[in-house]
């Protein structure tokens, strides 16, 4: 299993392609699997990281 980690700071980076679902979608693509544990932070959302199972 391996842990993939995706923050968005500012709503320009969400708007311009940097979103949370577009750098998990690139970290799976790196990672070469879909069995990983994604953990993301936004900024605008102001929580603590939060982790979840990706299934796909």
């Amino acid at each position: 299993m391996i842990g993939v980690y995706a923050r968005v700071s500012t709503e320009e980076q969400a708007r311009n392609g940097y979103s949370l679902q577009d750098q998990i979608r690139e970290c799976i693509k790196k990672a070469g699997t879909e069995d990983v544990i994604k953990y993301t932070w936004n900024r605008s959302l102001e929580h603590i990281p939060k982790r979840e199972p990706v299934t796909m």
